[in-house]
């Protein structure tokens, strides 16, 4: 059986070995990147990666994070803003570094390997992490699991280093390590707890080493609570969505793996975040710091609990299941359906007896564990891995989640693949028959899908697609990925709805009509299609149904900017100026500024003898805009209006300087000037 040899083993000749993981890792991921490369996510992110793009771009050109505490942990932000900085707007380089991360990865856990139990284990463990296909597939997205993983590794490294190097630095630079960490995912701060009682009961760590530990942790995570601190007056110590994660993954409609509020849209970063502050105030009754916002939904997910124990305790057990299946669960993306790009994942990602990797990686992994009897020197491995499983129970499961957990399940994997090698061949493997049967129970256990037919496989990769060809212009392409993904889950009005905006896009309005229609009858809180469809019955003279649609779309989500402009729009052509004035006014105070925007709103205040204010949203727009004609000549309409006529006459010279041929103009200016 495997006892610790770590220290002597890792000093003979270890980089050679260690180096050929390296470059085998980075190859397949090198590999997995060029065959991405023409898809149209590459260079056009979707979902979270499309904001962390974001983001990062308005941070590396100076326009800067928000006025806001952070609400997602910012340091991939960050990083990726750098790489920006450096190197432009390209979307090439950053999957690079990612690929170098990954690559490193793989290597730090050949390292630890080493380190736990032999050169043999660290260089299995190194070559499964190098081949684990959801560590692979997120090398080449712009998303946080990548960089994560690395960090994650990096202070199981540093942290296991305590057993036999106790020294002041050693301690500091372990609480730096995952102090970084928590930057990127504060998931991880959930193991500082048992850290600090392992250090003191099983380390007999002095205060100071715990203390400089404590440092470290602090020295990294401070700025961010302070820059959350003067930016928005608000204690926010890393980032405020925990609250709502929580509720997410906690109330009484949860499914465990979805991160959806009931009764909000499920496209979250377009409706679904601003409707959730949105409750959180309304709630309240008045406007909401997001520590408070936090603190509603943290408080809401603790009602629920309590009204129904028993149910809470199903979903439990359920996320129990799922942290546990070999199908891997997505959020947002369907990983599966990008096997149909990377040959790479076509190899090492799929679903047949087993479900390859993770459905014989964690079997392997356990078999390793109870295999090993020197449990005691990982004991902290141990907690780790228990204690992270328990946050991902806590809030919701999916893929990306539980990828912290596989660097030391490739460890134990490792064990579990080489000694029952050595027990065979020292005959001696009928003394585990017990452990063996276990695994083959396990084995099949964690290989039944526990979510099979009640997910269509495709359906968000098809749907995610669909809006990408959208986005792109490709307008056939996109209907026939929405009409694939309406095949697959025929109740979702998502598709629907994505339908009928690229039909409207193709100029067939009374198709796109009816598409709108029905996706309002397969999801009514879909309120972008009613936004839609209010826009074409206002084309169509439907002013009163219009007016409905924008309406219900306002109870919901008060913030809606599309529906308040929508309405201001049909409440002027109905002449109900003062409500269509004081809807104009909502959509600019929630970002909403554009030329007609303004001019409308300026017509309104017109029509309503508010000349003084009607002045000051035209002028505004001409700050904007100083050489359009036809906001200057709205400028000498006011002016003309209140008998200002030399300031009418100034606007109107400078309309026949930038129009010499304007007649109204011209005709205008000859009646001001007799």
């Amino acid at each position: 059986m495997y006892h610790n040899h770590a220290e002597k083993d890792i000093q003979r000749r270890p980089g050679h070995a260690g180096l050929v993981i390296f470059l085998f890792a980075l190859s397949l991921r090198l590999i997995h990147i060029w065959c991405v490369s023409d898809t149209p996510f590459f260079t056009s992110p979707i979902l979270d990666a499309e904001v962390y793009d974001q983001r990062a771009w308005n941070i590396a050109t100076g326009a800067g994070y928000s006025n806001d505490a952070f609400f997602q942990a910012p340091l991939y932000s960050y990083l990726l803003a750098a790489i920006y900085k450096i190197f432009g707007h390209n979307y090439l380089v950053p999957r690079l570094i990612q690929a170098l991360l990954g690559a490193l990865t793989a290597w730090m856990i050949f390292l630890l390997g080493c380190r736990i139990y032999s050169r043999k284990i660290g260089i299995i463990a190194g070559i499964i992490a190098s081949v684990y296909a959801p560590l692979i597939h997120y090398s080449a997205q712009l998303l946080i699991p990548t960089l994560y993983v690395f960090l994650v590794t990096l202070f199981l490294i540093t942290f296991h280093r305590l057993l036999d190097k106790q020294g002041r630095w050693d301690f500091f630079l372990t609480g730096l390590i995952i102090g970084i960490a928590a930057l990127a995912r504060p998931n991880i701060l959930i193991f500082l707890p048992i850290a600090l009682a392992w250090m003191l009961f099983y380390l007999k760590s002095r205060g100071k080493n715990v203390a400089l530990f404590l440092l470290g942790i602090f020295l990294t995570v401070m700025p961010v609570s302070l820059r959350n601190y003067i930016v928005a007056d608000d204690l926010v110590v890393i980032s405020s969505q925990s609250g709502v994660n929580f509720y997410m993954g906690n109330n009484r409609f949860a499914n465990g793996y979805s991160g959806w509020v009931p009764g909000t849209s499920k496209d979250w970063w377009g409706e679904g975040y601003r409707q959730t502050i949105n409750i959180a105030e309304q709630a309240a009754g008045h406007p909401l710091k997001a520590s408070s916002v936090s603190q509603y939904w943290w408080g809401r997910a603790f009602t629920e609990i309590s009204q129904y124990p028993l149910q809470w305790g199903g979903l439990l057990l359920q996320k129990t299941r799922y942290l546990l299946t070999g199908h891997e669960l997505s959020d947002t993306e369907d990983i599966y359906f990008h096997r149909r790009f990377s040959g790479v994942l076509w190899l090492l990602l799929w679903e047949k007896l087993v479900s390859f990797p993770f459905g014989l990686i964690l079997p392997l992994a356990l078999l390793g564990l109870a295999l090993s009897t020197d449990r005691k020197r990982q004991l902290h491995l141990i907690f780790f891995q228990l204690s992270y499983a328990a946050g991902i129970i806590l809030f919701m499961v999916t893929a990306r989640y539980r990828l912290p957990l596989v660097p030391v399940l490739c460890i134990w994997a490792a064990v579990g693949i080489s000694e029952p090698i050595r027990l065979i061949k020292e005959r001696k493997i009928s003394r585990y028959a017990l452990t063996f049967i276990g695994f083959l129970i396990l084995l099949i256990f964690v290989n039944i899908n526990p979510v099979k037919g009640r997910r269509s496989a495709g359906f968000d990769g098809l749907f995610n697609l669909g809006s990408k060809y959208l986005e792109n212009g490709q307008y056939d392409q996109a209907l026939s990925a929405f009409r694939e993904a309406v095949y697959l889950d025929s109740s979702s009005g998502r598709p629907v709805n994505g339908c009928g905006m690229v039909l409207l896009k193709m100029g067939r309005t009374q198709e796109a009509k009816d598409e709108f229609s029905r996706a309002i009858l397969l999801t009514p809180s879909l309120l972008q299609a009613r936004n839609n469809l209010g826009r074409i019955l206002q084309g169509e003279g439907g002013l009163e149904a219009a007016v409905k649609q924008f309406k219900y779309v306002i109870t919901v989500d008060s913030s809606n900017v599309f529906a308040h402009r929508g309405l201001a729009d049909v409440l002027l052509q109905l002449g109900e100026f003062s409500s269509a004035e004081k809807h104009y006014a909502i959509a600019y105070s929630l970002g909403t500024d554009d030329r007609q925007l303004m001019s409308r709103w300026a017509q309104t205040l017109v029509q309503q003898h508010k000349f003084t204010e009607a002045l000051k949203v035209n002028s505004e727009l001409l700050l904007r805009e100083p050489t359009n004609v036809r906001v200057h000549h709205n400028q000498a309409r006011i002016y003309m209006a209140v008998d200002s006529t030399e300031r009418a006459i100034e606007e109107l010279e400078i309309v026949l300087r930038l129009s010499p041929e304007n007649a109204e103009a011209q005709e205008q200016l000859k009646k001001l000037r007799r």
